[in-house]
């Protein structure tokens, strides 16, 4: 009876890019990187959209009010009130970040789940919701207004959060068959 040997055969792996670098970044010690190496490229026709002397920054990082951000989306910045308004929404409020002290307070709890959020040219806060399957927009009086609720007689299943804004119209996607929807002209 003859030996039998197998050899293994060759593996060859290709890993995906990762945005952690190794050793993975110390967010408190100050910036000098030229061009950041945790900002990857993987399509080149974006090459030319990156500024070479900006690097990531982490803004804030722990709870609010003894509740973790879990999922922190939909970021918006008002230029009247000088604050980055972004989205928790498995928490179901909206949370704010001020410039001139770096602290973060809850904005509005509930906020309808609310999955991003962009100001109009008023000054006005629209949100999209999931859990009321809608777009509003805050008035400045805070008042509510519906801005979308339905499409072609239906029900929003999942308003999306990108959205365009012009002087005269607001539009935005919907889910789940991927469609623009001017909703104000």
């Amino acid at each position: 009876m003859r030996p039998t040997t197998t050899t293994a055969a060759p593996t060859t792996t290709t890993e995906a890019p990762t945005t952690t670098t190794n050793p993975p970044r110390d967010f408190t010690a100050p910036s000098v990187y030229f061009s950041d190496p945790d900002i990857i490229n993987i399509d080149n026709a974006f090459g030319g959209l990156t500024q070479g002397n900006t690097t990531i920054a982490r803004l804030w990082h722990g709870d609010v009010q003894g509740k973790p951000i879990l999922w922190a989306e939909g970021p918006c910045w008002s230029s009247q009130g000088q604050y980055l308004l972004f989205s928790d929404i498995p928490n179901n409020r909206q949370l704010r970040w001020l410039e001139d002290d770096g602290h973060i307070s809850v904005f509005r709890s509930p906020s309808g789940n609310s999955n991003g959020n962009t100001m109009d040219f008023s000054g006005r806060q629209i949100s999209f919701e999931h859990l009321n399957r809608r777009v509003v927009r805050y008035e400045h009086d805070g008042a509510v207004s519906v801005i979308a609720s339905e499409w072609n007689g239906k029900r929003l299943n999942s308003p999306c959060r990108q959205q365009r804004a012009t002087r005269s119209s607001f539009g935005f996607w919907r889910l789940p068959r991927s469609r623009w929807v001017n909703v104000m002209s």
